[in-house]
Parts: structure tokens; sequence; C-alpha cells
């Protein structure tokens, strides 16, 4: 159903249309050029009117066709934030993301992935180029905190890079768990599939592909609270429960 002012509009159209076409008919058997001015004014001013309104008219829509887009994006957004999404990562592959969320840690760090490889080497180091460094290390060195480690076995990974990274970072897990009473890493039992990065109330979950580097791959930041943070939470907690 039109609403008012569009009706409005509409009658105004068409008695201005109305007008035109009587002012032609009663003045076209005039030979007064005087009279055949002013009906060719009228009808000029009546044809501008017409082309403003159809124009305000497109116009109008364009904006109103943005807001319902704008609109729609702004429900999306709203969403995500229901669904606990802070941010979403293209790529896992810049150490300053993970370096600053490591050194500002304070309670928990718990990881699941391929081989924790690039971790150990970019964040487990006494000496190093990274600003970061040793940023996992003095996490450790702080009071009341945990870091837990799971991997896959080296049987479940089939690239032969992996098996490389595998057993550069085996010694490095090992050493790191007799040093410390907080570090604690354990291997499951299957194809890794899921890339889980937690770290006190917030997470870091992406998918992990065969042929692809996990770095490259995307994450969504999350608040650990939300429901689909927690399923992945738990997730984690059954696959820690049932690791070596």
């Amino acid at each position: 159903m039109e609403n008012k002012p569009q009706i409005q509009k509409k009658a105004i159209i068409g008695l201005s249309i109305f007008a035109f076409m009587a002012l032609v008919i009663a003045f076209s058997y005039q030979e007064n050029s005087f009279w055949l001015t002013i009906v060719g004014g009228i009808a000029t001013g009546l044809f501008v009117a017409v082309a403003q309104y159809f124009v305000s008219l497109a116009e109008y829509k364009e904006i109103d066709q943005a807001y319902k887009k704008l609109h729609q994006k702004e429900k999306e957004i709203e969403e995500f934030k229901k669904m606990g999404v802070k941010r979403v990562l293209s790529a896992r592959d810049d150490p300053e993301v993970y370096g600053t969320i490591i050194e500002n840690s304070n309670d928990r760090i718990w990881v699941m992935g391929n081989t924790a490889s690039r971790l150990l080497e970019d964040f487990a180091n006494e000496v190093g180029s990274t600003t970061y460094r040793d940023a996992l290390l003095k996490f450790l060195k702080k009071e009341n905190t945990e870091v837990k480690i799971l991997i896959a076995e080296k049987r479940y990974l089939f690239r032969d890079k992996d098996k490389k990274r595998f057993d550069v970072a085996k010694p490095q897990l090992e050493k790191l768990s007799k040093e410390y009473d907080n570090f604690h890493f354990g291997y499951f039992k299957h194809i890794p599939t899921h890339s889980i990065f937690v770290f006190d109330d917030y997470c870091l979950l992406g998918p992990i592909f065969d042929n692809l580097e996990s770095k490259s791959t995307p994450a969504l930041a999350m608040d650990t609270n939300s429901e689909y943070a927690q399923k992945y939470l738990n997730y984690f907690n059954d696959q820690w429960a049932q690791a070596v």
C-alpha cells in the first residue's frame, strides 16, 4: 500500500500533465503569439518540474538501496559480535600479532596445530632477531600461568617439511617441559584439521589444509565465552584428555 507522500506526488504530476494538455488544446487554435509564448513557458516549466521529480526519485532510490546495504552490513556485523568474533585475520603469518598476544597474556596459552615449530622458533628463544623471541619464556616465568601444546603424532603428518619440523620441535618441547612445571605438551592421533590458539579469555581459530601452509590460512579472533568458541575449547579439552 502506497504512503501519502507518494500518492501526493503522483497526483501533482497527473494534474500538471492534465493542465499542460488543457492549455495546449485551449490555445492550439489561437494565433496570438503572446498566448503561445505563455503556453510554451508553462510547458517548459512543467517539463523541468517533472524531470526534476524523476531525477530526485532516482537519487532517492539510490540512497535507499545504499542505506539498505549498510543496514544489512550492520546486521551482519552485529551477528558476528553475537558470535564473539573480534577480528578476522586473512593469514596467520605475522609474528608481531602473536608476539603481542603472548607478551600480554597472564593466564593460559593453549595451542593445537601441526608441529608448533614456528611458535617455539619465534617465541621460545633466549637469543634471536625478532622483537618477541623470548615472549613465551617470559610468560612461563609469570606466576599462575599455564602452557598446553597439542600437536599431531609424526605418523599423521604427510608433508616432508612438517615431519622435519616435528623432529626439530620435539627436543625443544621436551626441554621446556623439564625446565618449567607449567609447560605441558601432548600428541593427538589423527590428521591435524584445526588450529587453536587460546590466550586468556580470547582465542584464534582456523582450519588446517593439507596443501596449504598453516600460516597462510585465515583465522577468527574470538571471545572464548562465545558459543562458537566454546565448541572448540571443548574439542581441545577432549583431545587433551586422549593425548599421548
